[in-house]
């Protein structure tokens, strides 16, 4: 079929228009994927592991004054109650900044196992105030040593997998956003090379035939 010059320039150009056009939407598809990793980095795992390194912190302040509260003198254990409620406030507040950012099952097995430990953590409390107070010092000391370490041991190590599950996930994302960088460099590249050749070919075409 014999085409008019006219016809052969429209076709050549919207040939390369559609090319152009078939590069921008794959580049801009790319771009969105990229985005979307680093956002699932920057907005959740990143912060999970921040708001859990804070709230194993405060955990672990709590401990700290549970052996305070063991060394002190009677006359002092009032006062270290009132840091005690302190303390426990604490971890409240920093639990509450962690929780919005729970986002996968296995993520939420481990915070559910953090809070049966320390829930547990604070009944044994409990009883060890009570058996300080009353001067039971050698009990009060075997039920710091033994059974509130195995809890409280138990309530940090749920914590330690919480932050290792949050930076595998974003090790993930990141892998998964240098994969789609790559991919978009060599298919932009590959597209640009074929959109230079048909515009050579165009030419070429149009040039015999005029």
């Amino acid at each position: 079929m014999n085409l008019t010059i006219k016809k052969k320039l429209l076709a050549g150009l919207m040939s390369v228009c559609l090319l152009t056009l078939a590069l921008g939407t794959f580049a801009l598809m790319r771009m969105s994927a990229m985005n979307s990793h680093t956002q699932e980095i920057v907005d959740n795992w990143m912060p999970s592991i921040q708001k859990i390194g804070a709230l194993r912190f405060k955990v672990t302040q709590v401990r700290t004054y549970q052996y305070r509260y063991l060394i002190s003198d009677q006359s002092d254990l009032a006062q270290q109650e009132t840091e005690f409620e302190k303390r426990h406030q604490e971890v409240a507040e920093a639990q509450k900044a962690y929780e919005p950012l729970i986002a996968a099952a296995e993520e939420r097995a481990n915070y559910e196992a953090f809070k049966t430990n320390y829930a547990q953590l604070l009944s044994q409390e409990k009883k060890f105030l009570e058996l300080k107070r009353v001067g039971k010092e050698s009990e009060a000391r075997e039920m710091m040593m033994g059974a509130m370490k195995e809890t409280f041991d138990n309530s940090t190590a749920a914590l330690t997998k919480g932050v290792e599950y949050n930076a595998a996930q974003g090790e993930a994302a990141g892998k998964s956003s240098v994969a789609a960088n790559s991919s978009a460099f060599y298919w932009t590249l590959a597209i640009m090379v074929v959109a230079v050749a048909l515009g050579l070919a165009i030419g070429l075409w149009l040039s015999n035939a005029i």
